[in-house]
């Protein structure tokens, strides 16, 4: 499918032509896709979801609830107006880390120990997902997004413009946050090892 064409162009950077081809660039804001629209009816409900249970996110924020709100904004304008859905079916891939997120919220429910092989297998595959797919996914579109500014011309694309921008650098803000995270884990454990090897 071109989606996954123009995914593994950008994403890996394997042809230049990816970002500066006319061609590429036009199919990135105007090819349209009707398995679209059933995504959508998802991402909606999902979305929707999520901003009714915000009193019970163990750490939310204002950036939190933007996340939240702007695809409310982008999706059905984007899905009528036949806009952007390759940028549409890159944020529904984004979404690809989140049911091991949503299983770390299980498994801290059920006070499962961090050092259950389930529970580092589960780290690692959201680990994986959140840098992998949302981070080096953020750098793609952002490098598609603001190669060329004349796209910004057309209303539509000038008024998704915002909720398309925002999504890739919160992503690479809560990237690096993790990332911080499991080097403050390491170096804990690093720390507890050297206190057990004084105690011995």
């Amino acid at each position: 499918p071109e989606f996954y064409e123009l995914f593994s162009r950008i994403i890996l950077n394997l042809d230049k032509d990816a970002i500066t081809s006319k061609e590429m660039l036009d199919k990135i804001w105007f090819t349209s896709h009707d398995s679209i629209y059933h995504a959508t009816q998802v991402l909606l409900g999902f979305f929707l979801y999520e901003l009714t249970i915000v009193h019970k996110w163990e750490h939310y924020s204002r950036v939190m609830i933007l996340h939240h709100v702007l695809p409310l904004i982008f999706i059905p304008v984007a899905a009528v107006e036949r806009r952007g859905h390759w940028i549409l079916n890159m944020l529904l891939t984004h979404e690809m880390s989140t049911p091991f997120l949503c299983i770390k919220g299980i498994l801290d429910t059920f006070k499962v120990k961090k050092n259950n092989p389930i529970y580092s297998l589960n780290g690692l595959l959201l680990t994986f997902t959140f840098l992998g797919i949302r981070c080096g996914g953020a750098i793609g579109m952002l490098s598609a997004v603001l190669y060329d500014p004349s796209y910004w011309k057309d209303p539509i694309i000038a008024f998704l413009l915002p909720s398309v921008l925002a999504p890739p650098f919160f992503n690479v803000f809560w990237g690096f946050k993790l990332i911080r995270g499991i080097i403050n884990i390491l170096l804990g454990k690093k720390k507890e090892k050297k206190v057990d090897n004084k105690k011995e």
